[in-house]
């Protein structure tokens, strides 16, 4: 917050590090609250139940800040918001098999008239959200920091989407704390040409094959290469 204000930024975006009623950044009062989606992850601090989470994360909703739900978010938020006296409660409606990148051009539609901003009609993916490369023999890799059943459930959406015929293999790992079973099942309902690759977190990582043969094998058997 001190460099914002050395560099007098006009607005700021601020992401909540994990939940957002005890994180470190609840000490701002926003123009605009956004909470996109909830899912079950860091269930060890944040609660057992997607009502539980959403709790800690409508902890950052001010009186006179607008307040703007992303599609599916748990409708506790809304009396939450409603509660503390938010200036406006907007929800985005579901729409079936929207994409995230989708979803975020939404969302930004709508926040960037409260702060002053100009309208968008296209953006690209922020970095490893679905971030794509290629190689001289036009293999695609996608890179995507999805970390929890959620996560990755929508990345699998979004392959499916932009590549219905093409050869796909997964290099995945996570750290151990992480419902690893559950998401490699997800993965594999997308291909069942799925490496666990060994990683490295602070918090520790699952073991698996080194992550630069995983990829010397996918490379022989996919045109599309996820690495999440």
């Amino acid at each position: 917050f001190r460099y914002f204000r050395e560099r007098a930024v006009a607005t700021a975006v601020v992401e909540c590090g994990m939940g957002g009623r005890l994180d470190s950044t609840n000490i701002v009062h926003p123009t605009v609250c956004v909470i996109t989606s909830v899912a079950l992850d860091h269930m060890r601090f944040l609660g057992d139940t997607v009502e539980e989470i959403a709790r800690e994360k409508g902890g950052i909703f001010k009186g006179g800040a607008h307040v703007i739900l992303g599609p599916g978010t748990p409708a506790l938020l809304d009396g939450m918001a409603t509660e503390v006296g938010a200036a406006t409660v907007t929800r985005l409606p579901e729409v079936e098999g929207e994409l995230y990148r989708d979803t975020a051009l939404r969302l930004a539609r709508l926040v960037l008239p409260l702060v002053g901003g100009e309208a968008v009609e296209e953006m690209q993916s922020p970095p490893c959200r679905f971030e794509m490369h290629a190689d001289n023999d036009g293999r695609r890799y996608i890179l995507d920091a999805a970390h929890n059943p959620a996560g990755v459930a929508a990345l699998c959406r979004a392959v499916r989407a932009q590549f219905p015929a093409h050869r796909v293999a997964v290099v995945f790992s996570a750290a151990r704390d992480k419902p690893i079973a559950e998401m490699a099942a997800e993965l594999r309902r997308l291909t069942p040409d799925v490496t666990q690759a060994r990683g490295w977190t602070l918090r520790g990582s699952a073991d698996g094959t080194p992550l630069e043969v995983a990829l010397a094998q996918a490379r022989k058997r996919a045109e599309v290469i996820v690495i999440c």
